[in-house]
């Protein structure tokens, strides 16, 4: 490998005097191939059903349950097969799974990913909080936004919160959340090679201004007691380092940097004294890219009540086109999907619907599990877990909740390989059964809903997936 194809001078300098950095093993490692890992979505399947379905061979990420490298040469495809598209698992850096890990998120926790997109480390919350307590997913970018959601819905959290706001707003609801991850945006560094020849110290000095205004919104808004882990995937101290001691400074004596410790995990501690307690992995640690973490405590005991059984009829107004469903239409949705599927809705889930109302009509409904209080001054750019739509008399169940829901007990038509293929390319399907809604089945895995005239059945889904393997 050729350690002189960068020609970046700048950046060749100052990562030559970077304390603990091995130049040369540094140079080599950013300029080969990453090794590809994947987290396992553990709402959906188990590791032991996804890897018999993939039939691959992988190897446990030991600071990450439920993380896996994938040990084949040719891994292009892990991100083009229907179990992917599904949501049973997320292609994940190895290294972007520690921030969640070291935060550690408990059931039933308010918890602020403050700069979320494109959203693997919120899925990852999601899947350690069970559905219970609250994720405010957080992207300022209205476009990365939409991949944030996407995401989101295909893993099936539903105690979700997205919001599209600078993510230094937040400073204003000071001590509003028990756990906060600040993944920062950054140079970069070690994640892809472009990032090295597009290098500059004047990028750096301005990601290093906006990354101290992200600490500080992340440390106010937490609650005594509380946790706030603060990452990158770049190795500059102007973006990792000194971000920290700002912060340090800033709340003296009431922000504590606390050890971290995973097992399994090579890695170098903070550059400065006052950091030494934090981590950073460099691109030769483990063929993953560059990471730095630091947890940071606010000193204090919590005194803050969660409380996710509160009735919704408690909750105040939401912001944004949502709004609770009546105890009616809730029924009503119940009835139809009783009535037609032979499954219930959960009772914990409250329902919100998005859009217009029109003859008691709503467009589409979300499932939400967490806890609606204290939601009224956040605006919503999406809430929970989209799981249909009212079109006319009938319920449209979405591919997003047919499977985090219930398990359909009729109505169920089961498609062969040929017809799934056809299905995913939202294709309609030549079949005779009677009329109304169905739920569409292949290999065990629910692929959404559809709808029969008697002759055809026409494809609820309005995207067309990317689908090379169909597993």
């Amino acid at each position: 490998m050729r350690t002189d194809a960068i020609r970046n001078e700048d950046f060749l300098e100052y990562h030559k005097h970077l304390p603990e950095l091995e130049f040369e093993s540094f140079l080599e490692a950013i300029q080969g191939k990453r090794r590809v890992s994947i987290l396992v979505n553990t709402l959906k399947t188990s590791p032991q059903k996804l890897f018999q379905r993939l039939q691959i061979n992988t190897t446990p990420i030991p600071w990450c349950r439920n993380g896996f490298w994938i040990e084949s040469m040719d891994s292009d495809w892990i991100g083009k097969t229907l179990s992917y598209a599904l949501g049973y698992y997320y292609v994940q850096n190895a290294l972007s799974m520690i921030p969640p890990v070291v935060l550690n998120p408990s059931p039933g926790e308010r918890i602020l990913d403050m700069c979320a997109a494109p959203g693997s480390k919120t899925t990852q919350l999601g899947q350690y909080m069970h559905g219970q307590g609250v994720i405010i997913a957080n992207e300022a970018n209205p476009n990365r936004a939409k991949t944030l959601i996407a995401n989101v819905q295909r893993i099936g959290l539903t105690n979700a919160v997205i919001t599209v706001m600078n993510g230094a707003e937040f400073g204003r609801f000071e001590q509003s959340f028990d756990k906060v991850l600040v993944d920062a945006p950054c140079s970069a560094v070690g994640t892809e090679l472009k990032a090295a020849h597009q290098w500059s110290m004047e990028t750096v000095h301005r990601l290093s201004s906006l990354q101290k205004r992200l600490i500080v919104a992340g440390f106010k808004v937490l609650s005594e007691g509380g946790v706030l882990v603060y990452s990158t995937c770049t190795t500059p101290a102007e973006e990792n380092e000194e971000v920290v001691e700002f912060l340090l400074s800033k709340f003296h004596g009431e922000a504590i940097l606390e050890e971290i410790q995973l097992p399994g995990l090579k890695c170098v501690p903070g550059l400065t004294e006052a950091t030494r307690k934090a981590i950073r992995v460099f691109p030769y640690h483990h063929n993953s890219g560059s990471f730095f973490v630091a947890r940071i405590r606010r000193r204090g005991k919590s005194h803050r009540q969660y409380d996710s059984t509160k009735p919704q009829s408690e909750a105040k107004a939401i912001r944004g086109d949502f709004r609770l469903l009546t105890r009616t239409e809730v029924k009503m949705i119940s009835r139809y999907m009783q009535d037609r599927f032979g499954y219930n809705l959960p009772s914990a889930f409250s329902l919100v619907a998005k859009g217009k109302k029109l003859q008691r009509v709503y467009t589409r409904v979300y499932a939400f599990s967490g806890s609606l209080h204290e939601l009224s001054s956040i605006p919503i750019k999406s809430i929970g877990l989209f799981i249909g739509s009212w079109e006319g008399d009938e319920f449209r169940p979405s591919i997003e909740g047919a499977e985090i829901i219930g398990k359909a007990k009729r109505n169920v038509i089961y498609l062969n390989e040929v017809e799934a293929k056809k299905w995913m390319n939202g294709d309609k399907l030549l079949k005779s059964v009677a009329s109304g809604c169905y739920l569409i089945n292949y290999d065990n895995m629910f692929l959404g809903g559809g709808f029969s005239n008697g002759r055809e059945i026409t494809n609820f889904q309005p995207r067309i997936f990317n689908i090379d393997v169909l597993k």
